[in-house]
């Protein structure tokens, strides 16, 4: 699978070098007008690389959850249809994050992959930085070593012996620097139209531009046409000065021996971002100065078509964001389906008060029998996680108390946290524990407390799970290690204590005890993965990605320190556990405890996550 960060980067290139072309094809249209509109045509397709549209995009998405959807008039193309359309051509490179799911194998290939092409990306980007920041160095001490000019152009102005052709160096306070005994060289009427060219970079803040366009280069330096398009740049931005000079009086004859007297006596500027004069194809400069054409001003119907673009440019993927919300695509996947999803025949929802817990044991939360499905006394969001996510893909079909995670929710009113319900339902035949826990809950929840929701892939801060240094501690368990789930189906809650603290535990059974201050953790025939994406997870500050490459299942026994964060969290059910006993050593944190008794340690990481975003609900109805 290509990594996402692999694929949203190759989106992006994309939709740049698809904004440069369409620019490019403007300049087309436009290459008997004045050159200054070219040259900001050629700018925008430059910055459109520091600007992702996805910023656009998540603006419509935003605007999109307060927009009503609109229907198409019939025989019309819908707003959707065309913006699934643009997206399509947009972002050709697609990849799939399952929810909430972690592949039973982590190949490390694509890993390997993004670090290799980083390693590279990264010597290209501190090569040009280091090779920038010398020269401007340099420019910086000619500055500093050069003897002022009178010259009284409203710029301050310098000569130096080191400095190669005139330029203006700097973006905010700019200096006009001349080379040594530039005067003695050049006519009056030639020094006049010099400098009215470099006061011409002055008021177009050429140098901000280009250092802009260099910032794009360095990040891009890999793509060719980052460097095509700094040479557009260039060329326009001289021709747009040439074409001003001629404008204010400058004779064209004169202009054109000023430049080459210079081309002849002195060199060109070590840098881009100080604009100097002789830039540029300078033959075709030379013809379009001695010939003094007039350029066209933009008539009312290309100032029309610059206008659609800009504004295209713009709305289209707001409009993406608006019609492609995450809520409208989750009711359009809800309606894919031909047959209608499976329902409990009788359900019942009542809201009820936990009595209150006087130790720190947790009772069970759902008993599931063929064709029946309890869950007692819980908080809607724990409902919502069962029905989403969690119980409907456990393999453990046991009524333990694994620690499953609500963070994978956002959105909601408060009482979702805070009021409890029990939830009974009968299915019209018995049923599989993953359908009732699954379809039928989720059919449940949209009918009685009309919850609607979507699914948001973020960005996220993560621990990678690894193999520590002294290798892995414990050993992977042979086939029948342990007892399958449905050996025990029908064997009542004490004979399957018995099973889970024998030799053989119960495979994906989870056991937690306390003491207050430590705690003991025992999973039977358990994987990495598994371990990581959902013990884990349930208890640290962010999510656990399996990153061992290690298959097959183990039996897990680890034991660890309480900091106040699990304390309070999944644990005591959102309630702090008792006050620990004061005789009682706390045990090493579960970052220790992972290295020293498993071999597994946790690595900070970032990582698309993908959560389940709760956009409407309501308390229930009446049964």
């Amino acid at each position: 699978m290509i990594p996402s960060q692999l694929v949203s980067s190759a989106n992006h290139l994309w939709q740049s070098t698809l904004f440069a072309g369409t620019a490019g094809l403007l300049t087309l249209v436009l290459r008997k007008n004045r050159a200054h509109v070219r040259y900001w045509l050629w700018f925008m397709a430059s910055v459109k690389f520091l600007l992702p549209f996805s910023i656009l995009v998540a603006l419509g998405g935003l605007l999109g959850r307060h927009t009503a959807a609109a229907v198409a008039p019939s025989g019309l193309v819908s707003a959707a249809e065309f913006s699934s359309f643009v997206e399509q051509v947009g972002e050709p490179f697609t990849t799939t994050v399952p929810l909430f799911a972690t592949p039973a194998v982590q190949r490390p290939y694509p890993g390997v992959i993004v670090a290799v092409l980083i390693f590279v990306w990264a010597i290209g980007f501190v090569t040009l930085v280091c090779r920038w920041t010398m020269r401007w160095r340099r420019m910086r001490a000619s500055v500093r070593k050069a003897s002022p000019l009178d010259l009284r152009i409203g710029l301050p102005v310098k000569s130096s012996p080191a400095f190669g052709e005139p330029g203006v160096f700097g973006i905010f306070r700019p200096v006009l620097l001349l080379p040594d005994k530039i005067v003695d060289c050049l006519t009056a009427r030639e020094m006049e139209s010099i400098v009215t060219h470099e006061l011409c970079h002055v008021r177009r803040r050429d140098n901000l531009a280009t250092t802009i366009h260099m910032a794009v280069e360095v990040v891009f330096w890999f793509h060719p046409l980052v460097w095509w398009l700094g040479a557009r740049l260039m060329e326009e931005r001289e021709r747009a000065c040439d074409e001003e000079v001629l404008r204010s009086g400058g004779e064209p004859r004169a202009y054109a021996e000023g430049i080459l007297k210079i081309c002849e006596l002195y060199l060109a500027s070590p840098l881009a971002c100080v604009a100097g004069v002789t830039g540029g194809d300078l033959k075709r400069r030379i013809e379009a100065i001695m010939s003094n054409r007039v350029a066209h001003r933009l008539n009312y119907a290309k100032k029309a078509i610059l206008a659609a673009a800009a504004i295209a440019a713009v709305v289209a993927p707001i409009v993406i964001g608006i019609t492609n919300t995450p809520a409208m695509r989750a009711q359009s996947s809800s309606s894919a389906p031909s047959a209608a999803p499976p329902r409990f025949e009788v359900a019942s929802v009542k809201a009820c008060k936990e009595e209150p817990n006087t130790g720190n044991q947790r009772r069970a939360e759902y008993t599931i029998s063929p064709g029946r499905a309890i869950l007692q006394c819980l908080t809607l969001e724990r409902i919502i996680y069962f029905a989403y996510a969690g119980i409907g893909n456990l393999s453990n079909p046991l009524l333990n108390d694994h620690p499953l995670d609500t963070t994978h929710i956002r959105g909601g009113p408060g009482w979702i946290h805070s009021d409890k319900f029990t939830i009974e339902g009968k299915a019209e035949r018995p049923s599989d524990r993953t359908v009732m826990m699954g379809p039928m809950l989720r059919a449940l929840l949209e009918e009685r407390f009309q919850l609607k929701t979507h699914r948001e892939v973020e960005d996220v801060p993560m621990y990678a799970l690894t193999v520590a240094k002294g290798g892995l501690k414990i050993k992977p368990l042979a086939e029948g290690g342990c007892t399958s789930p449905e050996a025990i189906r029908d064997l009542p809650r004490e004979a399957i204590t018995a099973v889970n603290q024998g030799a053989k535990p119960v495979c994906g059974n989870f056991g937690s005890t306390s003491n207050g201050v430590n705690r003991s953790w025992s999973l039977g025939g358990e994987s990495l993965s598994n371990f990581a994406n959902g013990t884990l997870s349930s208890v640290l500050d962010r999510p656990v990605l399996d990153k061992t490459g290690i298959t097959g299942i183990f039996n897990i026994h680890l034991e660890f320190g309480l900091d106040e964060s699990i304390r309070a969290g999944v644990f005591g059910g959102g309630r702090p556990l008792s006050p620990p006993p004061p005789d009682i050593e706390k045990g090493p944190s579960i970052f220790t405890a992972l290295e020293q008794q498993l071999g597994l340690k946790l690595d900070k990481t970032r990582g698309p996550h993908e959560f389940l975003v709760i956009d409407r609900v309501e308390r229930p109805s009446g049964n």
